[in-house]
């Protein structure tokens, strides 16, 4: 007969408004009904198909990393290669602060199974995409649907588990979500050379039908009470609208910035003025005049509650540091040591498979004694370490080298990923967990996006500037390097590209190197707190 594990417990209660109006006996029903009836069949099944769908999303990020030139080049666009990556994170970013608090209000059922189902239709879009433009249209849709998978997933196990219980399924979670990422580059380089790039896409195509049966089967939580137009009503649609605005406004100018327009361009400037706009306008509006915020501004401003900013902006600049690599690397690796698309994607696991190790260490740290500052200023450190020695690899530099200081960058983003989150969670009351792990999570795809633009930007106006100081009549661009660039110049020119992509992928990493310190700095101001080992009454929640 099937048991549920005795440490399980529930904060979902707390977070969903609507349930049990004025009715507390229904509460107590409804966490016993969650957590600890739960048969470890369900269980499983939940996690599995959970985790099913993360492993998908995750993979999305990362696969046309190396199948990107090869698309490119079918598609005759190679200007606009970038944009296959920047697509899909900048819809995820953009979305993804909405889909805690549209959990709360639909249901975390409701809301799991259509973002599952947009990103299979994205997807599709995707593989049947006879031009560059539709890809990314393709993108866009998946990139909608691929928001809610990873925060949902977090939040729903945050529902089932204390602050100590969550590092150990976070750790399960987070090594998942890792080795998709990181393998998201071989599986594409393999997919690319040995059949076709559109593989890429007909893969979550699928299995994601496989993810959504799992969880319409296993997640049995109650819907929310009410009508759909009373839950359509407690939307704050104005806030959404801004501050997805604002996020997409401010990731294009970035994007832009340096590599498709000038920085000092009305294209540039204007659109940088919306997205700052429309993130004062955001504010305003979460603050006087959401009756529902999705981020209540509390959060932000109160000193009690500062570990949730200083997260925000730790985990962003932690998602600099692998995105940097995952993207960049390869480009390394592909022009000088002309690797093909498949043999790039291997070289990067030294970095995946201690950032998984690292993973594992960190939430045993958190599940034993509970500590969170002290992990998070050695994850900074170390990663410090890590950017600083890769941005010394030459042309010359030896695989024992590049293979080292990228176990070492490796270790140090694995000890933040899952502790970044248990620290913004830690200490919030229970109605307000979903709403922190949705903002956190967004800077996964947020620090991402703003590696690809940002990192892309510093190499790419470099390297073109150090090209042009060398060679009056060589024409070559970032987004031209391919693993088959070099045999079609002359020797000469090889040599300029080569040098002149060294020292501009050098300064990438020194600005990644930077970040890391300006992170450990911050994380000195951080709350000492120990995760706790059971769930609390939550003082602060009202029956609705």
């Amino acid at each position: 007969m099937d048991t549920k594990p005795a440490a399980f417990s529930s904060n979902l209660a707390a977070t969903q408004p609507g349930f049990a109006k004025n009715d507390e006996e229904k509460l107590v029903a409804y966490r016993v009904i969650t957590a600890a009836n739960m048969p470890i069949r369900q269980l499983s099944l939940l996690l599995l198909g959970l985790f099913f769908a993360t492993f998908l999303y995750a993979l999305e990020q990362t696969i046309v990393s190396t199948a990107a030139p090869q698309i490119a080049s079918d598609l005759n666009a190679v200007a606009s290669m970038t944009w296959i990556g920047t697509s899909y994170l900048l819809t995820t970013t953009a979305l993804q602060p909405m889909y805690g608090k549209l959990s709360d209000i639909f249901g975390r059922r409701v809301m799991m199974l259509s973002c599952i189902t947009i990103f299979v239709l994205g997807n599709l879009v995707c593989a049947l995409a006879p031009t560059m433009r539709l890809l990314i249209i393709g993108r866009v849709i998946s990139g909608v649907g691929g928001a809610g998978l990873q925060s949902l997933t977090l939040i729903i196990m945050a529902d089932i588990t204390t602050e100590r219980e969550r590092g150990f399924y976070n750790s399960l979670y987070t090594i998942l979500f890792l080795v998709s990422d990181g393998t998201g580059p071989v599986i594409g380089g393999v997919l690319t050379d040995q059949a076709s790039w559109r593989w890429c896409f007909w893969l979550p195509v699928l299995m994601g039908p496989v993810a959504a049966a799992l969880v319409a089967y296993s997640l049995k939580l109650p819907t929310p009470e009410g009508s759909w137009s009373s839950k359509l009503k407690r939307i704050d649609f104005w806030g959404m609208i801004l501050l997805a605005t604002s996020l997409t406004c401010l990731l294009l100018a970035l994007s832009w910035g340096g590599n498709e327009a000038p920085w000092a361009s009305a294209q540039v400037i204007v659109t940088l003025a919306c997205g700052v706009i429309a993130l004062i306008a955001f504010v305003y509006v979460e603050a006087r005049v959401a009756a529902e915020p999705f981020i209540p501004m509390r959060l932000l401003t109160k000193w009690e509650f500062r570990n949730f900013p200083i997260m925000v902006v730790a985990r962003t600049f932690l998602f600099f540091q692998q995105f940097g690599v995952y993207f960049y690397m390869p480009i390394y690796l592909q022009l000088i040591r002309e690797e093909s698309a498949t043999k790039s994607g291997v070289s990067l696991l030294p970095f995946l498979v201690p950032a998984s190790m690292a993973c594992i260490l960190a939430n045993l740290i958190s599940v034993r004694w509970g500590l969170v500052r002290p992990t998070m200023l050695t994850v900074f450190a170390v990663a410090a370490v890590g950017q600083g020695l890769l941005s010394t690899l030459g042309a010359d530099s030896s695989e024992l080298a590049q293979l080292l200081f990228l176990l070492i960058s490796g270790l140090g983003v694995g000890l933040g990923i899952d502790i970044t989150v248990l620290a913004a969670q830690a200490g919030m009351s229970g109605k307000n967990v979903a709403i922190v792990t949705s903002v956190v999570n967004t800077t996964s795809a947020f620090g991402g996006t703003l590696a690809i633009s940002v990192i892309g930007s510093v190499i790419s106006n470099v390297f073109a500037s150090h090209v042009a100081a060398q060679s009056s009549t060589l024409s070559v661009s970032l987004n031209q390097i391919t693993p088959h660039l070099r045999s079609q110049l002359s020797p000469q020119d090889a040599e300029i590209v080569v040098g002149s992509f060294i020292v501009a992928i050098n300064r990438g990493f020194q600005v990644l190197t930077g970040l890391c310190v300006f992170s450990f700095m911050l994380c000195l101001l951080m709350k000492r707190i120990k995760l706790k080992k059971e769930v609390e009454n939550d003082p602060d929640f009202e029956i609705e």
